[in-house]
């Protein structure tokens, strides 16, 4: 792979996961925001007391459970993006893929990550 074909799968990677963590993001403050409000109305009128026996703040504190759930999602989908080294196999995003691109190695293995043809090519 050469250094430009590195470059556009590394930005197609990172807008994918833009994308999707901004929807999950979203989705999670939604169903915080939205759930608090029915929640509470749940509570005043005595279904919370009548199905499960808890208090209030248990409703709330689910709804919080619920977001640190869908920060933990995001935070372990930045594990799988970026693009593998051809040596190591580990992902190369971030600090990572711009040393790659810097010195063209990998900063893990420290293999060369380019082909030596295209590099010199260009």
């Amino acid at each position: 792979m050469t250094k430009q074909e590195f470059i556009s799968r590394q930005q197609i990677l990172d807008r994918g996961f833009l994308k999707r963590s901004s929807v999950l993001l979203a989705l999670g403050i939604g169903v915080v925001v939205g759930g608090v409000p029915f929640v509470n109305y749940l509570d005043r009128q005595g279904y919370i007391d009548r199905v499960w026996s808890v208090d209030m703040h248990w409703g709330h504190g689910a709804l919080g459970v619920f977001l640190i759930v869908c920060f933990i999602i995001v935070i372990c989908k930045c594990e799988r993006r970026g693009v593998p080294c051809p040596s190591c196999s580990k992902r190369l995003f971030g600090s990572g893929a711009r040393i790659a691109v810097a010195t063209d190695a990998c900063p893990y293995c420290g293999e060369k990550v380019f082909d030596e043809d295209n590099v010199a090519g260009q």
